[in-house]
């Protein structure tokens, strides 16, 4: 019982620090989409859309290199 209660203390704070960068992009996102739609159009959305994901793809696959590094 007395562990649970030490594990969770700050856990709804904790939570809220780790997802708020993310919550902020899903809120921001269709704003700067749309405006960038607006400037360079589809294409330009799409190309910018092809790059942030492969930006991401390599970011994940560096975490994974590291991850399995730090385990062997």
């Amino acid at each position: 019982g007395d562990v649970y209660k030490r594990q969770s203390k700050g856990y709804a704070t904790t939570l809220g620090r780790l997802t708020l960068p993310t919550q902020m992009i899903y809120a921001i996102s269709p704003m700067t989409f749309g405006l960038m739609m607006e400037r360079v159009g589809t294409s330009g959305v799409l190309l910018v859309a092809l790059l942030a994901s492969l930006v991401a793809l390599l970011a994940m696959l560096h975490l994974m290199r590291m991850t399995n590094a730090m385990t062997s």
